[in-house]
């Protein structure tokens, strides 16, 4: 079924964050590992996001018109 693929593709992409986030627990340099984690959040959540919404770097901020 088509929710079925949806669903695997969204638990990989899970499963990859979730390593690419443990692995970069073993690099030393703070702003290399919150980097490093930056691009995994990026990499799991950017594909679901309408073009309305970014993703960058650093803090959370809301944009008001």
């Amino acid at each position: 079924m088509v929710n079925d693929s949806i669903r695997n593709s969204v638990c990989g992409r899970i499963d990859t964050a979730i390593r690419e986030a443990r692995d970069a627990s073993a690099i030393d340099h703070a702003g290399m590992r919150g980097r490093i984690r930056e691009i995994a959040t990026g990499n799991l959540f950017e594909p679901l996001l309408t073009g309305q919404i970014n993703i960058g770097t650093g803090k959370i901020i809301e944009d008001s018109d």
